[in-house]
């Protein structure tokens, strides 16, 4: 799916942020009285007395238990993360035995497939709420953890999404159940869950960081209020890039190009650039490749532009990259790569059908003058 939540998507995240009322709300709840220091496992994702090992604590979760519907059985294989991520994406197309796959390597104590349940609710919260506006991890933990007062505002948060969009309490149950089974995974050091849940808590820290620069709110005050999301969000994107996890590399390098929960330093950016092509990342060698290339440094340019071609193996967003290497320079081969990385992302779309009704649900909020038909909701409970 191309990354609508990456931060590479900024600029879409700030038209399609559901209201400034829903900022100034956000802003409005003291994140500092939030238990962001504590380990999560010992939090959001350890069972209290008389619940389901299987079941993660979160706002919704009793609707959702997993205990009810996991078999005893284990699975005779042990899954991958990627297997992980094809089965989140199947069952959140609505194929039953994807989802009961994930079920049976959760109740065998698989981080993979704790990983994979975490990523099929949020690929479904994402069908109500298209990202990048999708999924705030910081509201989750506000409601499991934060102070009464946290939690009242919360609650009068919630009343007026509820007015506003029906399907926003829905949403959030959804975002909670996904938050809480990717920290469970994370806490068992699956690092793609790691590296999932590191990018939200950025992401979303990001965004509403530049959004709030942009409406003139005090620069100094929002990086004091975001220290704990901050500090939350490098905890896990480290221990995934140590991990050699290419996504938490580029958003530790956009961090650092951005100068948001770390000190700006295109150095120490450019390094994680470095680290992410070494581990196979055609969307850093895409930046390198133009960083060289506005150098003058062609022959550089050219090397990691061709690395970052054989590493982008079909993929929607690596080959995406390619083409704004040649944004604003070489209209014919922007096109050949924009054209190569719609067809990746058509193939995507036929092989996992909710993907399809992300992006036109998205396409639809961006650009308004399209209706497609969609359904509210997906996927099985």
């Amino acid at each position: 799916m191309r990354r609508f939540t990456g931060i590479f998507r900024l600029s879409a995240f700030l038209s399609l942020l559901f209201g400034i009322g829903l900022l100034a709300g956000l802003w409005a709840i003291d994140v500092h009285k939030v238990s962001y220091n504590s380990h999560p496992r010992d939090n959001a994702a350890t069972p209290q007395a008389g619940q389901s090992q299987e079941t993660p604590v979160g706002v919704g979760s009793s609707a959702h238990s997993i205990s009810a519907h996991v078999p005893a059985a284990p699975v005779a294989d042990r899954i991958s993360d990627e297997e992980a991520k094809d089965l989140a994406y199947r069952a959140a197309s609505d194929e039953q035995q994807a989802l009961q796959t994930l079920r049976n390597g959760v109740a065998a104590n698989e981080p993979a497939a704790e990983y994979g349940l975490g990523l099929y609710y949020k690929t479904r919260a994402s069908v109500l709420f298209p990202p990048p506006a999708s999924c705030i991890p910081t509201l989750a933990w506000t409601a499991a953890h934060g102070s009464p007062a946290d939690r009242r505002k919360l609650s009068d948060l919630r009343k007026g999404w509820q007015e506003e969009r029906p399907d926003a309490l829905r949403n959030e149950e959804l975002c909670s159940q996904a938050t809480s089974w990717l920290e469970r995974a994370a806490s068992a050091r699956d690092p793609a869950a790691q590296s999932e849940l590191g990018e939200d808590f950025y992401n979303s820290t990001a965004k509403t960081f530049l959004l709030g620069s942009s409406l003139g709110e005090d620069t100094q005050e929002m990086r004091d209020h975001m220290r704990p999301a901050c500090k939350e969000a490098l905890r896990w994107l480290r221990t995934a890039a140590a991990a050699h996890e290419t996504s938490a590399e580029e958003t530790l390098a956009m961090a650092y190009l951005l100068g948001i929960c770390v000190g700006k330093s295109q150095a120490t950016a450019d390094s994680w650039w470095q680290s992410a092509v070494q581990d196979g990342s055609s969307v850093a060698g895409a930046m390198l490749a133009g960083e060289y290339r506005n150098a003058g440094e062609f022959t550089k340019a050219r090397a990691y532009f061709e690395k970052a071609e054989r590493d982008a193996k079909g993929d929607p967003d690596a080959l995406s990259s390619l083409s704004v290497y040649f944004h604003d320079w070489d209209a014919d081969n922007e096109k050949y790569w924009a054209d190569r990385s719609d067809q990746a992302e058509a193939a995507q779309e036929q092989k996992y059908p909710v993907l399809k009704l992300i992006h036109e649900k998205t396409k639809q909020q961006l650009f308004p003058g399209a209706s497609p038909e969609m359904s509210p909701d997906t996927g099985n409970e």
